[in-house]
């Protein structure tokens, strides 16, 4: 069973960048609830994560995806 507002519940709980309620630290969300490097995490409960310049549209958050973070080719940096 798992206790209300800790990392790994699937609630983004104060003091959380993320909690995708697994607490293993997979999928761009670490064992702490921190968000990983490169990666975003909206505020869902519980959180989604995406890797922005990856190559994959993740139509819930970027509006592009050309495979890369470099900036003046079309898509921003931020997808």
């Amino acid at each position: 069973m798992l206790v209300a507002g800790v990392c790994g519940d699937g609630t983004l709980n104060t003091g959380e960048a993320c909690d995708n309620g697994v607490n293993i630290g997979t999928l761009g969300c670490s064992a702490t609830c921190t968000v990983d490097p490169n990666w975003n995490c909206d505020n869902l409960d519980p959180s989604i994560c995406y890797l922005c310049g990856n190559g994959i549209l993740e139509t819930f958050a970027e509006t592009c995806d050309d495979g890369n973070n470099a900036p003046g080719d079309g898509c921003s940096a931020a997808c």
